[in-house]
């Protein structure tokens, strides 16, 4: 897709595939193992569908109605393989009968990305204008004559544009939709498609990169039929806790171009095993091994206060931050060399995920962090945040405690604000 962020500025407009765009993209197979894999399958028939292939299924149809006009016919056939490092969902519809340019539209839907093919009669790509005329029938309009960026602003009246690509093996055209009335951002809201020829057949392809909130779960974790969360019922404690205290993901992520987002595919791995262990439940060990874990100080106690047994472990929360103060990183911040996110100490982590909306109260141990200076702001801000919720009851003590305790000057007129608050509210009938 280089090529066509370069070449397509001769056609009067600049389009970008800078990793900018909202759409997460991982590249998909060759699209020649694509066809080779949809030949061989052996479709089941929609009736025969789990809960969670259906599930997907309508997702990803409800997805494509974004960009594309609904011409599939009857369902031929659904199926899941195991591609690589994910699970792939893969269907094939008939054409409609009204237009028999289309023989039948399949689909390939990967973790991260979803492929729509036409596979069309090879008049289509006789000329540039039998292509245009195509994409009409099947790429909904935009919703306003999109205006592109640049030195020169042009009008894309079709919210779509292609060109010939400069070399490749099966491609004949290359193109992108584009969906916004005033294109500012680059990379943003653009899919891409692309006409490929094999062995007189000829498809063209949707490639379509997924949002990171696809449903029924994360694109991040490419066990999806049946879903991650399903699979490790089955799998004992031991080998849960194995996997989340482990320094390195078993699964590394499949394209080495997306792998800077490794630590996103082993977040979300462990968010599904860590709500597990919680449904089970932790002795005060467990509770310590998964909490000192990759991501346990992020993800644990989200889990319990999503479960609602924060309470239960209310003495190894306290036992944590107590070891946590302990650390020489606190007060510590790593700031990235590039773009990234600030890398906090372990009781600053723990501090941040801490309930605020009703739960156990951790305001006295926030004290005590506020008068050693330990991570004073975000321990100021959890009792802040705490009697700010209505839902929470006010202590006239703890505003007498919060007002007696010594803080940065930096945090004085936040601590007096807070009391304001819960004196504000004491006075509230």
């Amino acid at each position: 897709m280089k090529a066509l962020s370069v070449a397509v500025v001769t056609l009067g407009y600049s389009l970008s595939v800078f990793a900018q765009s909202i759409p997460f993209r991982c590249p998909a197979p060759a699209f020649s193992d694509v066809v080779r894999e949809l030949d061989a399958l052996k479709l089941r028939t929609p009736a025969s569908l789990s809960t969670d292939v259906s599930a997907t299924l309508r997702s990803a149809e409800a997805f494509q109605s974004t960009w594309l006009l609904d011409k599939k016919g009857h369902i031929q056939g659904v199926s899941t393989i195991r591609h690589g490092l994910e699970d792939v969902l893969v269907a094939r519809w008939a054409g409609p009968p009204n237009q028999p340019q289309i023989r039948n539209i399949g689909m390939w839907d990967g973790a991260m990305y979803e492929l729509v093919i036409f596979e069309l009669d090879p008049g289509v790509i006789a000329s540039n204008k039998s292509i245009r005329d195509f994409l009409r029938t099947i790429i909904k309009p935009p919703p306003t004559k999109l205006r592109m960026s640049g030195p020169n602003a042009q009008a894309l009246e079709d919210g779509f544009g292609f060109l010939r690509p400069t070399t490749s093996d099966t491609e004949r055209w290359q193109g992108q939709i584009l969906r916004m009335p005033t294109h500012q951002v680059v990379g943003y809201d653009e899919e891409f498609f692309t006409f490929h020829e094999i062995e007189g057949r000829v498809f063209l392809v949707f490639d379509f990169g997924k949002r990171a909130g696809w449903p029924p779960q994360s694109i991040y974790v490419s066990d999806r039929f049946p879903p991650l969360s399903a699979v490790i019922k089955d799998w004992p404690k031991q080998r849960l806790l194995q996997e989340v205290i482990k320094p390195d993901h078993q699964e590394v992520c499949w394209d080495s171009s997306i792998a800077a987002f490794s630590d996103e595919f082993r977040l979300r791995r462990d968010e599904i095993l860590i709500a597990e262990l919680v449904r089970r439940g932790l002795d005060t060990d467990e509770f310590r091994e998964v909490m000192d874990s990759l991501n346990g100080r992020c993800l644990l106690i989200p889990a319990l206060d999503s479960a609602r047994q924060t309470a239960r472990y209310t003495d190894p929360i306290l036992e944590t931050i107590r070891r946590y103060e302990s650390r020489p990183d606190v007060n510590q911040r790593i700031e990235p060399r590039s773009k990234g996110v600030t890398v906090l100490s372990y009781l600053a982590d723990l501090i941040r995920v801490l309930p605020t909306r009703g739960g156990p109260d951790f305001a006295d141990a926030m004290l005590q962090l506020i008068a050693a200076d330990h991570e004073a702001e975000l321990a100021l801000n959890y009792i802040y945040e705490r009697v700010s919720y209505s839902g929470n009851s006010a202590d006239p003590e703890l505003a007498d405690k919060i007002a007696a305790v010594k803080v940065p000057a930096a945090l004085e007129q936040k601590r007096n604000f807070t009391v304001a608050v819960i004196r504000a509210r004491l006075k509230t009938p």
